[in-house]
């Protein structure tokens, strides 16, 4: 059963969105330099991606990668916002930078998965969340949360971090 994931996009957009309203030095960085949505978008994926972990895979050949042995057949799953918080990767990984550079080539997040498994739709989707991020946050300048952080509630779905309701005031206080 192939999954939509244009309700994935919505997901991304909510937490994008409450990332920055409760990292007020983060909003006032992009809305001072809206030329850093790109590089914030790459942020807000590592950060707050909607997605946690892989699908389930089979191992096709024994492995010891040091840390652990895999047997032909074991069935593993990757914990992409693990990956996406480790220190060796991102120094101070657990605060949001949406200034933060990587050395290397390409993502440093693994938010779209990586080689075979890369997500199709990458390009897509983060061309989606530039542009809604974008108009948002021109549209309405004044945006905050019409409740309190701790009024937020994340909703149980596997393998997934998804808001329940993102309750925001457009017109300021």
């Amino acid at each position: 059963m192939a999954h939509d994931r244009r309700a994935d996009a919505g997901v991304l957009g909510a937490a994008a969105a409450q990332a920055l309203l409760t990292h007020p030095d983060q909003l006032a960085l992009l809305r001072a330099d809206p030329e850093l949505i790109p590089q914030a978008v790459h942020e807000l994926l590592r950060w707050c991606g909607p997605v946690l972990v892989s699908r389930l895979r089979y191992v096709t050949e024994d492995a010891d990668l040091g840390w652990g042995s895999f047997q032909k057949g074991d069935v593993v799953m990757a914990a992409l916002s693990g990956a996406n918080h480790d220190p060796r990767e991102f120094p101070d990984g657990e605060r949001l930078d949406i200034t933060r550079r990587h050395e290397a080539r390409g993502e440093a997040h693994v938010s779209f998965g990586a080689g075979p498994h890369y997500c199709l739709g990458a390009g897509l989707a983060r061309h989606q969340a530039e542009v809604a991020l974008g108009r948002l946050l021109a549209r309405w300048p004044s945006l905050s949360l019409a409740v309190s952080q701790e009024e937020l509630n994340w909703q149980p779905v596997s393998g997934m971090r998804k808001l329940e309701r993102l309750p925001l005031r457009l017109n300021g206080a």
